[in-house]
């Protein structure tokens, strides 16, 4: 069965939880409100249904889902240190913050990398703006977009995994490298080239020496010619 509200809001920490994260303990909680309309909602573990949030009888709401998401996703990166990223691969990141201000803007999750500031965005619907964008790259703030528009119901595991080690995900919006990548070393010169240098330079030589070898042969099999 489909999963009714995957996401709840945990009042006392006011973070986003996924229901995975739940065992039965928490099956007599009060404490989860949802995204959504901030009602409270019941923690379910069914022998037949997958477990779930839901609401009281009568509540029409999806849950904010997709605001829920996007609590969720910032959440996995504030709690982690360590992220795969386009070009970089795997780097580790500090002091981690949610919603912090840098100018007029509010980035996602900022972070620190290389003792550098590192923004993250995390895209549940639409990408960021072109105003945003034009902001880091004018700006040169690194920012890294998580795109999550196709995890909304996906498990606990595997928005987690795919937040921290997928790059499939991930678009560089800026980064502090000419065409936003690392710069790519150039190849050592061919030998030929050595090669070639060597034969315009010493063909006289050789031609000399290849004449020679071939009149010491004739010489060497016109003398066994008198022998037969």
């Amino acid at each position: 069965m489909k999963v009714t509200i995957p996401y709840g809001l945990h009042k006392p920490s006011y973070k986003v939880f996924h229901i995975d994260e739940l065992d039965k303990s928490a099956r007599r909680s009060k404490d989860y409100v949802c995204v959504g309309c901030n009602t409270q909602l019941s923690v379910c573990f069914g022998y037949r249904n997958r477990k779930h949030f839901k609401h009281a009888p009568g509540r029409d709401c999806s849950g904010g889902l997709e605001t829920a998401l996007h609590l969720f996703g910032k959440r996995i990166i504030v709690e982690n240190n360590r992220i795969k990223i386009p070009t970089l691969g795997w780097i580790s990141y500090s002091a981690p913050l949610a919603e912090e201000y840098l100018d007029t803007k509010k980035p996602d999750v900022t972070t620190t990398y290389d003792d550098k500031p590192l923004y993250f965005e995390i895209r549940v619907t639409n990408p960021a703006d072109d105003e945003k964008k034009e902001f880091y790259q004018k700006g040169m703030h690194r920012c890294i977009e998580i795109d999550l528009r196709n995890y909304k119901e996906k498990p606990f595991e595997e928005i987690k995994n795919d937040i921290l080690g997928n790059n499939l995900i991930k678009e560089i919006i800026y980064w502090d490298t000419p065409d936003n990548r690392l710069p790519i070393l150039e190849a050592p010169p061919s030998p030929t080239f050595k090669k070639e240098s060597f034969l315009k330079k010493h063909w006289r030589k050789i031609a000399v020496a290849i004449i020679a070898l071939g009149t010491l042969a004739y010489k060497v099999w016109a003398d066994r010619k008198k022998c037969w």
